[in-house]
């Protein structure tokens, strides 16, 4: 029961509405380009700007984009890899009039070419790099380098008038997991995206910026701080994708990287002493842990941010050592709210679990082309913002519910507990959990012919002492009686019919999904474990999986008749094998007798974020691989023989040139193949 104590308080705290910033990305980027022309605007690997250079260059092909017919409606996928010419292709689109989406060009094939059809694109902004993919996605390809650039037209600020739209205008989209199996499209509005700058700058107070670009393109964080940072004036560091994966600190300490956005898995690959220009760190995407606030509060200032596609950021709060890392600080830019999960037109007391949600300027205005998934998401005033309180007067107003459940604090603050629904974050990115069930019942479908049910969980093994993992529950008892088994088989038959059905399952998921939303193991059930209502007991399958070991998800990824016939596995017998070996061991947390010549990093529990820290380690003890030798060369008698060739011939290896040409490997590509 609310209480009027409680109501009063909940009510001070977000008495009044947050005004909008109704003004255009472009023009305030632009205004840094008239009173700083000198200033440095992007440091990349592959060029740097300044912010007059980067006016200009924009200019130049924002007018070759509207004599194409790019304006206003328009929407323009950009194909990159990590490159300063990204940052000129998204403000050339802004000022057209029109939106753009970055593509991550590591995703599958399959999976750009839906997002590209839900935009419906005309035309397509690549990088010469990307160009073969790009073709192949949309009807049209402009090519952005120094060399297309300069074979244009130049025009000064002065030079050129283009066209004026409302703050309510789309500036950008950002693609999400989507329970209907296809990425559902948020669209940034300018007001909400420059709102949401404006009320927290405060947070980079008395930098000069230099913001570290880490992020993929496909997560919105990467759009964010590149126009933020460009917004209050200061320079986008862009690493090379060689960089992102093999050197963080390095690359950090040599860009002189004073503020970063990172997930707190990214965060624990580096020290901070190893660190020393960056005095700004920002974890989000995840939940950050006690030992990363006692690591890094007494040496950055180290904030935690909280906020989905569908408002960017919404809190932050900055942690002092011994702070809850649960606390997520107050709105900035909103107004927070916490409801009934079950009726949005009750607030919950003070302390009370419930869902939250998001009003002010900051929401975004929906999803592309999906009204009734935005009605539902996107809610016209409840019944007690209306009504108002004592001396507050109601008002009109719209809300984002965001499905997280979280608690007031008695300061106002906002403690984290979860979700709601079946979305969660893996390695920072955002993953419906009904859309990766969707994809693996149609492939098993495809397959066997019967329709199987899969219940998708990210759980944490070892009793929560784990990585958090996802993993397939797969209820095996109609499969087994299709092939004649009509009574509950043994456990080492039940894991060989689902090893039978999932051996090349992860390879044909990998042509449609990107590889964080890959199970990395499946647990065969006789039949899975129902709640009253008949549904899945998603509980209970937590709980299962939980208990989990590690041992038991090595298990998990092979065959039972090949664990019965160790003998015909090749143990590590090379100097550089063994090494390899103990890496490997250590990084994934199995015993190194588990691990064998023909194992594969990613089948054995690897993923992106685990061959990163293999690199690095490796590096440590004088075996020069790359993060992009460790995708190339999975399996570890491979892997070894290339570390060898590294080691014995350094002075005739060119590992820069090795590194670059490595570096555009299509990781899912190389994934589906293995």
């Amino acid at each position: 029961m609310l209480t009027k104590k409680d109501s009063d308080r909940i009510w001070e705290w977000n008495r009044d509405a947050v005004s909008p910033i109704d003004e255009l990305v472009q023009d305030l980027i632009s205004k840094n380009a008239q009173n700083q022309p000198g200033a440095q605007a992007v440091c990349s690997w592959d060029a740097s700007f300044t912010y007059g250079e980067l006016d200009t260059l924009s200019n130049q092909l924002s007018v070759h984009l509207t004599a194409r017919g790019i304006g206003e409606g328009s929407i323009v996928p950009l194909c990159f890899e990590k490159s300063a010419w990204t940052i000129v292709a998204m403000l050339a689109v802004i000022k057209t009039g029109g939106a753009f989406n970055l593509l991550d060009a590591a995703q599958p094939e399959t999976r750009l070419r839906g997002i590209v059809q839900q935009i419906e694109a005309r035309l397509m902004i690549a990088s010469p790099l990307q160009y073969n993919l790009a073709i192949k996605l949309a009807p049209e390809v402009v090519l952005l380098s120094r060399e297309h650039i300069d074979a244009l037209p130049a025009y000064g600020s002065t030079q050129v008038v283009f066209p004026r739209v409302q703050p309510d205008a789309t500036v950008f989209l950002v693609f999400t997991s989507g329970s209907t199996g296809l990425p559902k499209g948020v669209m940034s509005s300018h007001r909400s995206f420059v709102s949401g700058v404006h009320y927290r700058r405060a947070i980079l107070e008395g930098l000069n910026p230099r913001v570290f670009d880490f992020a993929s393109y496909n997560f919105g964080v990467s759009t964010e701080i590149i126009l933020s940072t460009l917004i209050i004036g200061g320079c986008v560091c862009v690493p090379s994708d060689s960089e992102r994966r093999n050197d963080v600190a390095g690359t950090i300490n040599r860009m002189q990287v004073n503020s970063a956005e990172l997930t707190p898995s990214v965060a624990r690959m580096i020290l901070p002493d190893s660190v020393p220009s960056l005095k700004v760190l920002k974890l989000g995407g995840e939940l950050c842990s006690v030992a990363d606030v006692a690591l890094w509060a007494d040496k950055t200032k180290l904030v935690n941010l909280y906020g989905p596609s569908e408002c960017l950021v919404v809190t932050l709060n900055v942690l002092s050592a011994g702070d809850n890392p649960r606390t997520i600080g107050r709105g900035h830019g909103a107004n927070t709210w916490i409801v009934d999960p079950d009726d949005h037109n009750r607030l919950v007391p003070i302390g009370i679990v419930g869902e939250l949600l998001v009003e002010g300027p900051i929401i975004t205005k929906g999803y592309l082309r999906d009204p009734e998934r935005t009605a539902a998401s996107f809610i016209e005033s409840p019944d007690w913002l209306l009504a108002g309180h004592d001396a507050t007067p109601g008002r009109n107003s719209r809300l984002y519910k965001t499905g997280d459940l979280v608690h007031y604090n008695a300061d106002g603050t906002l403690n984290f507990i979860g979700r709601r629904d079946t979305r969660v974050k893996v390695r920072g990115q955002r993953v419906d959990l009904s859309e990766v069930e969707h994809h693996v019942q149609q492939q098993l479908f495809t397959n066997t012919g019967v329709r199987i049910n899969p219940v998708v969980e990210l759980v944490t093994p070892e009793s929560g002492r784990g990585r958090p993992t996802l993993i397939g529950f797969l209820g095996m008892r109609h499969v087994l009686q299709k092939a004649g088994h009509n009574e509950e088989p043994s456990t080492d038959q039940l894991r060989e019919a689902m090893w039978e059905l999932t051996q090349n399952l992860s390879k044909e998921l990998l042509k449609t999904l990107p590889q964080y939303m890959v199970p990395s193991a499946y647990v065969p059930l006789w039949q899975p474990p129902l709640d009253p209502s008949g549904k899945a007991d998603r509980r209970q399958l937590q709980s299962i999986g939980t208990a989990l070991s590690r041992k038991d998800l090595v298990v998990l990824r092979a065959p039972a008749s090949s664990l019965l016939k160790q003998a015909q596995r090749t143990p590590p017998t090379t100097a550089m094998e063994q090494r390899l070996q103990r890496l490997w061991a250590k990084i994934l947390s199995i015993e190194p007798s588990v691990i064998a010549k023909e194992d594969h990093f990613f089948r054995i529990g690897g993923d992106s974020l685990q061959a990163m820290k293999l690199a690095d380690r490796a590096g440590d003890e004088g075996v020069l691989i790359t993060v992009a030798h460790i995708f190339a060369n999975p399996l570890l008698g491979n892997l070894a023989r290339v570390s060898e060739v590294l080691v014995e011939q350094p002075e005739t290896v060119d590992i820069g040139r090795v590194q670059e040409k490595l570096a555009s490997v299509n990781i899912s590509t190389v994934l589906q193949a293995a």
